[in-house]
């Protein structure tokens, strides 16, 4: 993810554009995502990976200290569980992960949430993913500003169409 840069030509405009930045960092904070999905669905991905397809993502662990969370993923695909270890990145909306005991890190990106319903996630697992999570339970009822930020996230598009897998 690229480096956030602001210019400003006067001091007023120098005001807005840090008020703006602290917004945006609010909305790419990783640990407001955790705290606010307890469990979640993976509705699609960019690749469109039956493995991450209906994947069901359960909250286990979230420590306020350490802005650290654990969360299992149950691959319905496979009828595999595994657990990924998260903790924020260096920069707003980075994320450092582990899965399992494997000590090796990962990174993932989390680009959109509207916190009561959705988020984009991106993640280098098996290939790299652009993940759109549903919360559990509220999957039929799919805010369209949900899917226009996975398309425009992700570079993919879901024909109109179309039926979204695990959407009933």
């Amino acid at each position: 993810m690229g480096t956030l840069a602001l210019f400003a030509v006067v001091a007023a405009c120098s005001a807005n554009a840090a008020a703006s930045a602290e917004v945006n960092e609010d909305k790419l904070d990783p640990f407001k995502l955790w705290s606010a999905f307890p469990d979640a669905i993976a509705v699609t991905s960019s690749t469109h990976s039956r493995l991450f397809e209906c994947a069901e993502v359960t909250r286990l662990a979230l420590d306020t200290d350490s802005k650290t969370a654990d969360y299992d993923f149950y691959f319905a695909s496979t009828g595999r569980r595994m657990t990924f270890h998260l903790a924020e990145g260096d920069s707003p909306g980075s994320v450092i992960f582990t899965v399992g005991s494997d000590p090796n890190p990962s990174t993932a990106a989390f680009y959109y949430s509207d916190f009561k319903t959705c988020a984009v996630i991106s993640m280098k697992f098996i290939g790299n993913e652009c993940i759109l999570l549903v919360k559990k339970g509220l999957n039929e009822s799919l805010p369209e500003s949900c899917i226009d930020n996975y398309e425009e996230d992700c570079g993919v598009e879901i024909p109109k169409d179309s039926k979204l897998p695990c959407i009933d």
